[in-house]
């Protein structure tokens, strides 16, 4: 898991990362993932923010990117199982 931001901004990164991996806690990636990763990218405006979620089944490697909030894009990737 990463997390990054201007450096400027007053983010919390704890803060995220704890909501993130308390998330996961209960709600891990699908069971079937053998790998998996979560990059997290917040504008310096803080308003804006990418998620890339990556995990590997196999061979095949699934990925969903978007502009949700982080532990939102982690509700989408979980519904997806």
């Amino acid at each position: 898991m990463s997390l990054s931001s201007s450096s400027s901004d007053n983010l919390n990164h704890t803060e995220v990362l704890r909501q993130i991996a308390e998330y996961l806690k209960h709600h891990p990636l699908p069971d079937s993932a053998e790998q998996g990763v979560v990059d997290i990218y917040y504008a310096p405006s803080r308003d804006d923010v990418t998620v890339d979620i990556r995990w590997r089944e196999g061979k095949t490697v699934y990925a969903v990117r978007g502009s949700l909030p982080p532990v939102e894009a982690l509700q989408l990737v979980n519904s997806m199982k």
